[in-house]
């Protein structure tokens, strides 16, 4: 067994214990972060990537299985591949700015120093 197999029904494993509310909070709140990390919070343009990527992704798997079977494997009309995931929105990284534009309190006027 592969290490990917065993993750992958250790995973089944666990969304089994789960309860059905469990599971679709799990699953709101994924797709809450999808929303909020590839589509900038436009749900309207995720719900339409994803029905658009499972639609290709149904029409490959269909256009596979009349191939194994001897046909040509052509079905029409084809829907469209959507192709990788939308790339996330880059957020505020206060690494890359100077010292002095980084968040910073400096300490009360009574608190103890310490020196190097």
């Amino acid at each position: 067994m592969t290490r990917r197999d065993a993750a992958r029904l250790g995973g089944l494993a666990r969304a089994a214990r789960l309860s059905p509310t469990r599971r679709r909070a799990i699953a709101r709140m994924g797709f809450a972060a999808l929303v909020a990390k590839r589509f900038a919070g436009d749900r309207h343009a995720a719900i339409k990537w994803l029905i658009a990527a499972g639609l290709a992704t149904q029409d490959r798997d269909l256009s596979g299985s009349l191939r194994s079977l001897g046909s040509s494997g052509r079905i029409i009309p084809l829907a469209a591949d959507t192709g990788p995931r939308p790339t996330p929105a880059t957020p505020e990284d206060l690494h890359q700015g100077a010292a002095e534009e980084l968040p910073f309190e400096s300490p009360p006027a009574g608190a103890p120093q310490r020196h190097a």
